[in-house]
């Protein structure tokens, strides 16, 4: 006895032409020119939080340090509640 297969939509293909077109559309003058350029483009959005998150990284591991460091030098008077 087989099984049934299930009813699948076929994907629609997209000419490379239409999406030529589509980029150098005037709605869209600065879309890039195929998709090489397009990651290209991707790639570089990802790079500027990256660095953001980079700075951070470093300036927070830095104020631990201070405060180790301060933590380690600094006479602590104990305070005696009577």
């Amino acid at each position: 006895m087989s099984r049934p297969t299930p009813h699948r939509t076929p994907l629609r293909r997209i000419s490379q032409g239409s999406l030529f077109a589509l980029s150098r559309s005037q709605s869209y003058p600065n879309a890039p020119h195929d998709e090489t350029e397009s990651l290209q483009a991707n790639l570089d959005g990802l790079k500027n939080p990256s660095d953001s998150l980079k700075s951070f990284n470093e300036s927070f591991a830095s104020w631990f340090y201070v405060m180790n460091m301060n933590a380690l030098t600094t006479d602590w008077p104990q305070v005696l509640w009577c």
